[in-house]
């Protein structure tokens, strides 16, 4: 079955519109003579594409319609939860007494820190009252090592001012046990460097949604509450004392970085792989949520990923935790144009990067080709794909992600690779879930030459 080749034209109006003027043109463009480094200044911006069913009259191009199905080029649909109904709780909580708190043990082990932070990045704080919906998911990650521990912090708060603040985080724990995870808060207090980790009164069950917020309750106090919807009686709520109850914006004491606020997926573990990591999703209602950053004392393993999604029309994100995935199998591949496209191993684009590369040429305007893959799971967030060009190339790169196999959503407009080193192409995010992506290279007036050796969907 046909697919992107068949309907890519992403400005078709305006392609017909400049077609019928420059028809009045005698300046026409042989299509007979294939040349693989042509480049038109004139036309870098066209992004308009075609199939081999469309025709040609002068060397100009009259779209065809095809018959992929449906291609929506910048709609994305809502994430996988729809927002919730439920009316924001921020007054009338209930009593809970106070947990005794703990000192936080210094990590001994040889286990690394590593972190996955997204973060508000504005000069101003956003609010001082954070909340939202989290739904709990059950504990299937494999490779975390004995002793190690895997974090999913939906907030992350810091309370005060930039000399002396009090920082909060809500914290999901996944240990090697495969156990169901325990869940609390971990408080950290500046100047003086002590912590503290109440767990979480209220007991944690996978598939039922809670209700959670952190807000003022005084001059010097702030109220952590947590409910469980599909039980009111499952609930748990404690103070925690701030200097002020004020929000301040990633704050630097000592030299060390707080990001707040923040969510977050941090581990302390000594593995390079993790494998089955759950979707783990928060609704944060929150605004302005746009830089990330990745990094630690260890590198983060392989596997998993955060994903911040803002919800259209609404000052709230979909915060994530989830897997990395890839390719598993290849569903389609096919050539487009007037005969000088060409795709060339396409099941070198299965699985991780291991140096084996699939091949897309288009060598005239209109030219290329498509690869169609199914995901090993299903998928979301930051899509890379990993390869490079020839020489002499500017390849322009298309994707494509869908759930059906039928109706296909764009991701971004395209990029120009002119790399001939190999790196991981950031292709831009989606915002839900699919199980299908396709990968083109198009002759849009710059021939394209791609060598492609790998999807993921990760940081």
């Amino acid at each position: 079955m046909n697919k992107i080749c068949k309907q890519k034209v992403i400005m078709a109006t305006l392609f017909v519109c400049l077609s019928l003027i420059l028809l009045l043109s005698p300046l026409t463009k042989a299509q007979t003579t294939q040349n693989p480094n042509e480049s038109i200044a004139t036309a870098t911006n066209v992004t308009s594409n075609v199939d081999d069913n469309s025709t040609l009259t002068n060397g100009l191009v009259s779209p065809h319609a095809g018959a992929l199905g449906t291609i929506v080029p910048s709609n994305q649909p809502n994430a996988v939860l729809s927002p919730p109904s439920e009316t924001v709780k921020v007054s009338n909580l209930h009593d809970t007494p106070v947990p005794s708190a703990f000192n936080k043990n210094a990590q001994t082990d040889a286990n690394a820190y590593w972190h996955i932070i997204d973060y508000y990045s504005g000069a101003n704080p956003p609010t001082s009252t954070y909340c939202g919906y989290v739904y709990p998911v059950s504990n299937t990650v494999q490779g975390i090592n004995s002793g190690g521990t895997l974090m999913y912090e939906p907030i992350n708060v810091a309370y005060g001012t930039n000399n002396a603040f009090t920082w909060a985080q809500f914290v999901i724990y996944f240990d090697s046990s495969q156990d169901l995870p325990t869940w609390g808060l971990q408080i950290f207090y500046e100047p003086g460097g002590q912590w503290f980790t109440p767990s979480i009164g209220a007991s944690y069950n996978p598939g039922d949604t809670y209700w959670f917020v952190i807000q003022p309750s005084g001059d010097t106090t702030v109220q952590f509450y947590i409910e469980d919807l599909n039980n009111t009686n499952n609930y748990w709520s404690t103070p925690i004392s701030v200097p002020q109850p004020t929000t301040i914006v990633n704050p630097t004491i000592g030299g060390s970085q707080y990001y707040s606020p923040a969510s977050c997926v941090e581990g302390l573990m000594d593995t390079t792989q993790l494998t089955n990591v759950p979707y783990f999703q928060t609704y944060l209602i929150i605004a302005g949520y746009s830089s990330h950053s990745r990094g630690g004392d260890g590198t983060p393993p392989q596997g998993i990923q955060s994903a911040v999604w803002t919800v259209s029309g609404a000052s709230a994100v979909y915060e994530s935790m989830l897997s990395e995935t890839d390719i598993s199998s290849i569903v389609n591949s096919q050539t487009c144009g007037i005969g000088y496209g060409s795709v060339s191993n396409p099941t070198n684009l299965i699985g991780t990067q291991n140096g084996n590369y699939a091949g897309i040429y288009g060598g005239n305007p209109g030219d290329g080709g498509e690869i169609v893959g199914q995901m090993n799971t299903l998928s979301g967030g930051n899509i890379y794909v990993y390869g490079y060009s020839t020489s002499g190339y500017y390849s322009n790169l298309y994707v494509y992600v869908s759930m059906d196999d039928n109706t296909w959503y764009q991701i971004g407009s395209y990029t120009t690779v002119s790399s001939t080193t190999p790196y991981w192409i950031n292709a831009g995010s989606y915002m839900g879930d699919f199980k299908y992506i396709a990968v083109v290279g198009y002759d849009s007036y710059d021939s394209v030459n791609l060598h492609l050796d790998a999807v993921k969907v990760g940081t």
